[in-house]
């Protein structure tokens, strides 16, 4: 049973320097969620200003919500939040829960896909600001989203080990296995890590948190594998969530989920 999406808790927005590499910025394969050249129609264009969260904040303020118009051909939304500092921003299309992340120091559109044929589209933006002001603006496009196929599937193998490690973690937690057990799980997820970081093709950022990801599951305490290296993590939740291809835990342990 899928449990969660890592890519699209609110909490990435906190997560500055893993976006860094993650945003979608243009045709290039290399970048994950590769995109076309956006054709937007500037009539159509809605902004609204808000103001932005600080990072370990329980609660914040409301996101901003874009309500944009979507004629007839329009396939997504260029979404451009400009904020002060190098924060980090989620936008969403709320009918979907597609989300696509930045940074606020990359002022580039970011493509939200729309799914079917709505007349408009709502779009709640978030950002990072520390309490300043933010503004964002959304315009419908005739831009289709090009899905990178290689990320995609770095993206279902890597759900493999995130599985296995949540699993073993919560197991341990919930007294259901030993800690040799909860080892030997541990092993098996390293062992998976290693297999895709050592893959040829994926782009030199997974190889990295992979290998990161890998060395801190190993070398974390009892039932906390899962937890060991939450910004390698994340980094890649966020990438794979611009690519439409989010990371999915399917749940094993009895009773969860």
């Amino acid at each position: 049973m899928k449990l969660r999406n890592v890519g699209v808790v609110v909490s990435a927005i906190a997560l500055v320097a893993a976006l860094a590499g993650c945003t979608q910025t243009g045709s290039s394969v290399s970048e994950p969620g590769s995109i076309s050249k956006a054709t937007s129609t500037p009539a159509a264009a809605v902004s609204a200003t808000g103001t932005g969260w600080t990072v370990g904040a329980k609660t914040g303020p409301a996101p901003v919500t874009l309500v944009v118009q979507t004629p007839t051909g329009e396939h997504g939304v260029d979404v451009t939040v400009s904020c002060p500092g190098t924060g980090a921003w989620v936008a969403t299309n709320t009918t979907s829960s597609i989300s696509r992340h930045g940074v606020c120091d990359k002022a580039d559109p970011t493509l939200v896909p729309i799914i079917g044929t709505p007349s408009s589209v709502t779009i709640d933006v978030s950002a990072a600001t520390g309490g300043q002001k933010f503004s964002a603006k959304a315009v419908a496009t005739t831009t289709r989203f090009r899905q990178d196929a290689a990320l995609a599937a770095f993206c279902k193998a890597y759900s493999v080990p995130d599985s296995t490690t949540y699993n073993a973690d919560l197991s341990y937690q919930k007294h259901l296995s030993t800690a040799a057990q909860w080892q030997q799980e541990r092993a098996e997820a390293a062992s998976q890590l290693d297999t895709i970081a050592s893959k040829p093709g994926d782009p030199g950022w997974a190889a990295t948190a992979t290998s990161a990801l890998r060395e801190a599951v190993l070398a974390a305490p009892a039932g906390a594998a899962g937890q060991a290296d939450n910004r390698d993590e994340q980094t890649i939740g966020i990438a794979c969530d611009n690519n439409s291809s989010s990371v999915d835990v399917q749940v094993t342990v009895p009773g969860q989920g």
